[in-house]
């Protein structure tokens, strides 16, 4: 089960997990898998039984859940109400001054769920948000992350001054130019987003902000530190375990923790009402409060039963 929960803090959970699971602990179906799940029992057949019960309630109970019309974002933000309240005044407040703060978590932990609570605190008249997110593929590509960003404004360089406005035109391959040094396209993409901000507060938000490529960091950074005499607000996620060049930006930050006992419990009886007590407290239990693993946990169950064979006498 470790290893489950592992793969599910990942965010990489598919039915080749499942084999390997198979596989890791000896057992020669899903079955076992599943009587593993729920725990050690004296009669092996009594636990398979009980198991395909289980999780047939599970699968049932996640089905119910699907018609409540409330996302896995939503249900991530239980237990939330501390981060939900220091991003709120810093959204509120950035008319009056800017700044920029850094999320930090695991993954699975909630930290795109607080991002789409920050985009619904910024849908408000006179506010705008840019995004950008990044992506592993393109950590080597310099400037792909600030070019996400900029290229809803990008109407807006040409007002530059030269210098500024040429650095930003070749960083953004709007121009067949070097590209000059970070400090110049730093400065341009200052000035365009105080710009814009003029007309209207602007929230930058910078998800999976340890994949973006060096030189888009590097600008960022050098936003974010210039950003308290602005009317701009600058959120940006980071994962646990991973560097990212914001870390020495000198930047306040926020440690999203693993739910408390109470939020996990509330979060999971949301998803998944109605759970037999032996298998919500072992879902509880191998989540840890990790949100992902508790909204993600009984559906991979329920599958697992509806998709593996009945357990052959001679595997028991």
């Amino acid at each position: 089960m470790k290893t489950l929960n592992r793969q599910f803090i990942n965010g990489r959970v598919h039915k080749s997990h499942i084999h390997d699971i198979q596989t890791e602990t000896g057992a020669a179906s899903g079955e076992q898998v599943a009587e593993g799940v729920l725990g050690d029992a004296t009669d092996a057949n009594l636990a398979v039984e009980a198991a395909r019960e289980d999780l047939q309630k599970l699968a049932a109970a996640v089905h119910l859940c699907g018609d409540r019309g409330r996302s896995v974002g939503e249900m991530s933000l239980f237990g939330r109400e501390l981060e939900k309240k220091q991003l709120a005044e810093l959204i509120d407040g950035v008319r009056q001054r800017g700044g920029a703060l850094i999320v930090r978590g695991e993954a699975g932990i909630g930290k795109s769920a607080l991002l789409a609570e920050v985009r619904a605190l910024s849908v408000t008249p006179g506010m705008r948000v840019l995004i950008t997110t990044g992506a592993e593929p393109e950590e080597h590509l310099p400037y792909a992350g600030l070019h996400q960003l900029l290229h809803p404004i990008r109407g807006g360089i040409d007002a530059l001054p030269s210098p500024q406005r040429d650095a930003l035109r070749a960083a953004l391959g709007l121009a067949d130019e070097a590209v000059p040094d970070v400090y110049l396209v730093g400065l341009a993409t200052l000035n365009l987003l105080a710009e814009v901000a003029t007309d209207s507060p602007l929230v930058l938000i910078a998800e999976d902000a340890h994949w973006l490529d060096r030189s888009s960091v590097d600008v960022l950074a050098f936003v974010a530190r210039r950003l308290p005499s602005e009317p701009i607000a600058l959120i940006a996620t980071v994962r646990d375990g991973e560097m990212s060049r914001l870390d020495d930006a000198g930047l306040p930050s926020m440690r999203v923790e693993r739910l408390p006992e109470d939020a996990a419990a509330e979060l999971l009886d949301a998803v998944a009402p109605g759970l037999a007590p032996t298998v919500r407290s072992r879902v509880l239990s191998d989540a840890a409060g990790n949100p992902l693993a508790l909204t993600e946990l009984p559906g991979t169950l329920s599958s697992l039963a509806q998709t593996t064979p009945r357990c052959r006498p001679s595997c028991r």
